[in-house]
């Protein structure tokens, strides 16, 4: 299973361009969205400081092990020891090493002001990240989208109302299906949804509702994060899920908060498994008893609009017009450090 961080060894000699061209990865792989933290595992006796070239270029993190010094983003929480697992909370470690070593893991060389590694050479900065990008965080996140309601104040299947040439479901896959790994659908009734091509699980411990869902979403996917969307919210956007994943590092659950939760569209990790399961064998279904034995960051939102979700028609027809409205977008989702 795919962990976080990921770690990338990267070797070259120095006055190669090395330092300038790991300051460039630092910069794009930040740019989307991504913690990045540097090791480096040798160099001079210079301080990292306030003014280290590796956290201006926008790294959480960078720990000079040969000169024992750290030096820590604006806003991150500082530290006065250099071990590794300070990195937790990175998605991405780059490791700077001088020379290379065929029992390290994945290697990055930096050679001739260019990247050789993963089959390519690659002279540009922005496609290597997008190449890490791709390599190491695609795979660390799939989703399930929970479609075991049974949309009784409706009177028929939600999931599958048609939507501007789509239905319901098929317009939360197609945004999901950008970000994470593969989909899994969550149902009791997979015959429903057998023409979507996805994979249907039901659920391991029924009875508890969408806390049965989870469960069973953690439980059926083999990822080490799952985001976990509820089948009738159909205005969240790739923005949306591509915000929380950004921000999953280090905890167990990300989810949103405006006046209350939305932890049907959330990244939970596999870590919540026994939490899960203990509060669906004591009859405790409610999703937010979980938080007392989880890291959990909450991502404050100005705004619920996105979330809207349908359960009547006069539901579905406030979504069907927001849909069809081009302003209609997830641009004031803003997240920010807490919890509950």
């Amino acid at each position: 299973m795919d962990m976080i961080p990921a770690t990338i060894y990267c070797t070259g000699t120095q006055r190669d361009g090395k330092k300038r061209m790991l300051c460039g990865l630092v910069r794009f792989l930040t740019h989307k969205g991504l913690r990045v933290g540097v090791l480096r595992q040798h160099g001079d006796t210079c301080a990292a400081d306030s003014k280290d070239e590796y956290v201006a270029a926008g790294a959480a993190l960078h720990v000079d092990q040969s000169a024992g010094t750290i030096a820590v983003a604006p806003g991150s929480t500082g530290t006065d020891h250099c071990e590794t697992k300070i990195f937790s909370d990175c998605h991405i470690l780059l490791v700077d090493r001088e020379h290379y070593d065929s029992r390290l893991g994945v290697v990055l060389d930096i050679r001739d002001e260019c990247f050789v590694g993963f089959g390519q050479v690659c002279p540009d900065a922005a496609d290597m990240a997008d190449m890490i990008h791709r390599r190491f965080m695609h795979p660390l996140v799939s989703a399930a989208v929970l479609a075991g309601g049974r949309s009784s104040r409706l009177g028929r299947n939600k999931a599958l109302l048609p939507l501007h040439g789509k239905t319901v479901i098929e317009k939360i896959v197609q945004e999901a299906r950008h970000c994470t790994r593969a989909i899994t659908i969550i149902t009791n009734s997979s015959e429903d949804y057998a023409h979507l091509g996805y994979p249907c699980r039901s659920d391991v411990m029924p009875g508890g509702g969408p806390l049965s869902g989870i469960h069973a979403a953690l439980t059926h996917c083999d990822t080490e994060y799952v985001l976990v969307v509820s089948c009738d919210i159909p205005m969240v956007t790739r923005k949306v899920f591509e915000t929380l994943i950004s921000a999953l590092p280090g905890y167990d659950i990300v989810l949103y908060k405006h006046n209350h939760f939305e932890p049907l569209c959330a990244v939970y990790r596999q870590t919540c498994l026994p939490a899960l399961e203990d509060l669906l064998a004591h009859g405790e279904y409610r999703i937010i008893d979980l938080f007392p034995a989880l890291r959990v960051k909450v991502l404050r939102t100005g705004s619920d609009g996105v979330f809207k979700n349908i359960n009547t028609d006069a539901d579905y027809k406030s979504v069907r017009k927001a849909v069809s409205d081009s302003a209609a977008s997830d641009g004031d989702i803003v997240g920010t450090k807490g919890k509950p």
